[in-house]
């Protein structure tokens, strides 16, 4: 395939991929955005949302169960960024990535979208994916949900005179997957239709579609009302921002570069202890000043109120001028809040949270640290520890693969009086296939010492099914010291690796999950060439623990449609879900 034609491709599949990102507008009339031509993608087809067998499968059909129309406005500043691509001989290549996306309307919020996309020689395209929402759906509540998606495109769609080019993609909503808000909310089947620009990836679109849910089991509004107070005080830090995803320049004053899109990884520690994976937009200002938004993922604990994981809403500003007092930093001040009905299982009884931060940041490396208060408003007693008692063992042994971190480590920090000691922060997606199946999101930091040893500590967010305990979205955790890598004899280019075990965090499951009780799994394999880039195939051991109940809620949800496209090739449907 020539190179035009890849990068075409790409960019008409970079919004397959996530929708789009950004700040949402309302989609115009006629061909561009907003109002795409469906004739031309003609290898983009699907059902009506609802349609079939589909429909007819929904938990609890009949009484209290209502359908909701899901409509949104998506749009994208032209962000797209590539965690690792591979192209083979045969002209073949696979392509996967990330980003954050925005939609306005019924359905109001943001998703945090993980993805890849399969390229045929003719230039024709596969694309699948997850996409982790976070806000509000028009009676059916508020709180956090994933889906995958699947979509395709042709060889090359001709763009209209302002550039834009069709795309289309149909989401599925990961059974089992809603977080503590979202109970009422039973199935949906949703359709993004967009417009990108081959120029500079804008686009821009419309999400439509049905969710199936019954407001009986939607939750009220939170209250404190009667809720006990919890302090929460303790220092947050971080290494910076893990990848720079997108910088939007002036081009007519290409010295001040407007917005910054990140992610990063943030420590806090002491009443609120664990770690948080921050999604972060910064305006600039000209002063030099800034303001952000940002979407936050919290994993670990709270003490007197649980532990498990939940969605926070950030907003903050940074000063003009450096700190004085902390030279190549600038003083930072910020504003978190609890995204309402995020929290999974182990949160049940956290009804609000808010806190402030006072602190200083590198604005080049968006290194930062600083001194957190707030309080967190709890009902019910302090959950108890999770217990194996009366839980089935579910023995885990099988292989996965991943496709490698991302091009280059997201950020990396080494302490100068001690030689040879560095510590690395990287991400990469796990693909599995056997008694757990579906996609696993691995976000690490490594410090390396001297004798050649591994210090661990990562987060690892499961989306896809368990045999015999349900589906939906857990979290691991992995704090511990792996052995040295060495090179495996019998695999030239190749490394080996073993990890320190991970460990469920408790109370981190989705309703799907609600029978875990406790996972105990260690993988060792292979990496190829440097272990920063860490593509490679290991295998998978443990114990999981899980009650009845996991099963028979798994059971209970609804299938995925026949009308879904066969399992022509691992990865490219629904039906084979990210299996590399």
């Amino acid at each position: 395939m020539q190179p035009a034609a890849f990068a075409a491709i790409a960019l008409l599949l970079v919004a397959g991929l996530s929708g789009c990102l950004g700040v949402s507008q309302a989609p115009s009339s006629g061909s561009g955005p907003g109002d795409p031509s469906r004739a031309a993608n003609p290898q983009v087809s699907s059902p009506p949302a609802g349609s079939g067998a589909a429909a007819a499968s929904r938990v609890g059909a009949g009484p209290g169960v209502v359908e909701v129309p899901v409509t949104a406005d998506i749009s994208s500043p032209g962000l797209f960024f590539a965690d690792q691509a591979e192209c083979f001989p045969n002209g073949t290549c696979v392509y996967y990535g990330t980003e954050t996306v925005l939609m306005s309307g019924a359905w109001n919020g943001t998703t945090i979208d993980s993805g890849h996309i399969y390229y045929a020689a003719d230039g024709s395209a596969t694309v699948v994916g997850t996409q982790t929402f976070t806000g509000t759906l028009a009676g059916c509540g508020a709180g956090s949900v994933t889906f995958t998606y699947i979509g395709a495109g042709s060889a090359l769609a001709t763009p209209d005179e302002r550039g834009w080019t069709p795309g289309s993609e149909n989401l599925t909503l990961v059974p089992g997957s809603q977080t503590t808000g979202f109970a009422g909310l039973l199935d949906a089947r949703i359709e993004e239709d967009f417009n990108i620009s081959l120029v500079d990836y804008a686009a821009a679109g419309t999400a439509h579609g049905t969710a199936w849910c019954k407001p009986a089991d939607v939750p009220p509004p939170a209250s404190r009302d009667g809720a006990r107070a919890v302090a929460l005080s303790g220092p947050l830090s971080t290494l910076g921002t893990s990848k720079i995803e997108v910088v939007d320049c002036d081009q007519a004053r290409p010295e001040q570069c407007g917005e910054v899109y990140g992610t990063e990884t943030v420590d806090i520690s002491g009443p609120w202890n664990g770690t948080i994976i921050d999604h972060v937009h910064f305006h600039y200002l000209p002063d030099g000043s800034a303001t952000y938004v940002a979407l936050r993922t919290f994993i670990g604990s709270i003490a007197g109120c649980g532990s498990g994981t939940l969605q926070l809403l950030g907003q903050g500003t940074t000063d003009a001028e450096p700190d004085p007092a902390v030279p190549g930093y600038t003083d930072i001040h910020d504003l978190m809040t609890l995204a309402p009905g995020s929290t999974t299982t182990g949160f049940a009884g956290l009804v609000d949270l808010g806190s402030t931060l006072e602190g200083v940041i590198n604005m080049a490396t968006f290194a930062g640290h600083g001194q957190l208060e707030g309080t967190a408003w709890c009902r019910g007693p302090q959950p108890a520890a999770p217990s194996r008692a009366g839980a089935s063992e579910i023995r885990i042994d099988q292989a996965f693969t991943s496709p490698g971190m991302h091009l280059v480590p997201d950020a990396n920090s080494c302490d100068p009086a001690i030689e040879d000691v560095c510590e690395v922060q990287n991400s990469q997606l796990f693909l599995l296939r056997g008694t757990m199946t579906g996609t696993m999101l691995d976000i690490n930091r490594v410090r390396f010492h001297p004798d050649g040893s591994i210090r661990e500590n990562a987060e690892r967010i499961f989306t896809g099914s368990i045999a015999g305990c349900g589906s939906g979205t857990l979290t691991l955790e992995i704090r511990g010291t792996a052995p040295p890598v060495a090179p495996d004899l019998a695999r030239p280019g190749y490394v080996r690796i073993e990890e320190a075990p991970m460990a469920l965090v408790a109370g981190g499951t989705s309703l799907g999950f609600a029978g875990m009780r406790d996972a105990v799994i260690t993988d060792q394999g292979d990496v190829h060439g440097d272990i920063a880039v860490g593509e490679g195939d290991a295998t998978m051991t443990g114990t999981l623990w899980c009650t009845p109940s996991g099963g028979e809620a798994a059971a209970a949800m609804p299938a995925t449609s026949p009308s879904e496209p066969p399992c022509t090739r691992p990865g490219i449907s629904l039906a084979c879900p990210f299996v590399a």
